[in-house]
């Protein structure tokens, strides 16, 4: 229960950061960059620490350990796209890759313990399959809008930056005479 209250102070802070970042608050961008990365830091320690209850359910275990996982890396690629750093749409992904391929395997794992385990395994990994879904659908969102809004949105000067997409895809005059 403690776990959960600090998770949704970070979330708060990280969200009102983002605020203070399209609003140009001198220090934004460093207090999104120090939520977003505690928040991913956060899932980590969460990660690892699903291996405590590996004795009781090794499926359950994984499940939550990978899920885990992706959401911090889902978070730091958001972070890449707010912050327009290079690798953010990669990273997203990525991300919806792996978790197209963990849930089937996760599914095959709890089948092959019998029927009776796949209710107690989806009750134990719903919660951290859902706020991965969650996070990935925003970053997934932010991937696929358009450069320039996501400029709109997110950048601190951007004329300057509408200007320097434009130059980059000008075109390049390959006869030099």
């Amino acid at each position: 229960m403690k776990s959960n209250k600090i998770e949704l102070g970070i979330i708060g802070l990280f969200l009102v950061f983002l605020i203070f970042k399209r609003l140009q608050v001198p220090g934004g961008p460093i207090l999104v960059t120090i939520s977003s990365a505690s928040l991913a830091t956060f899932y980590l320690i969460k990660a690892f620490g699903s291996f405590k209850t590996m004795s009781q359910e090794k499926t359950a275990s994984f499940g939550n350990f990978f899920f885990y996982l992706l959401t911090a890396l889902c978070l730091f690629s958001l972070l890449f796209q707010v912050m327009f750093w290079p690798g953010g749409p990669l990273l997203s992904y990525r991300i919806l890759q792996l978790t197209c391929i963990i849930i089937p395997i996760l599914y095959i794992a709890s089948l092959s313990k019998g029927s009776k385990n796949l209710p107690l395994l989806w009750n134990s990994v719903r919660q951290s399959i859902l706020r991965l879904l969650a996070y990935l659908s925003i970053v997934l969102l932010l991937t696929l809008l358009p450069t320039p809004i996501k400029i709109k949105l997110f950048s601190s000067n951007p004329e300057r930056d509408l200007q320097k997409i434009e130059s980059f895809n000008a075109p390049v005059n390959s006869n030099p005479h």
